[in-house]
């Protein structure tokens, strides 16, 4: 049934928007660099984009990544 007299699915879509609203934030998450890995290969990885990674971790280039290092991979 739906609320205030509309139609069914406008109900669920109020829903639907009120529950990913409520829906806990996804935490950072930290990644070591592997020999051999691109910053474009981590960024699909993590289905996050590579200038979201770049700003978190204050890389100008994504060229100068190396192995060893840890990058910090910002949530959603």
């Amino acid at each position: 049934p739906s609320i205030g007299g509309g139609p069914p699915s406008a109900s669920f879509d109020a829903l639907s928007l009120l529950t990913r609203a409520a829906a806990p934030a996804r935490a950072a998450a930290r990644h070591t660099v592997k020999k051999g890995e691109t910053l474009s290969l981590i960024a699909r990885h993590y289905r996050v984009p590579m200038r979201r990674i770049m700003a978190a971790n204050g890389l100008k280039d994504a060229n100068k990544i190396r192995s060893g290092m840890t990058l910090i991979i910002p949530a959603d």
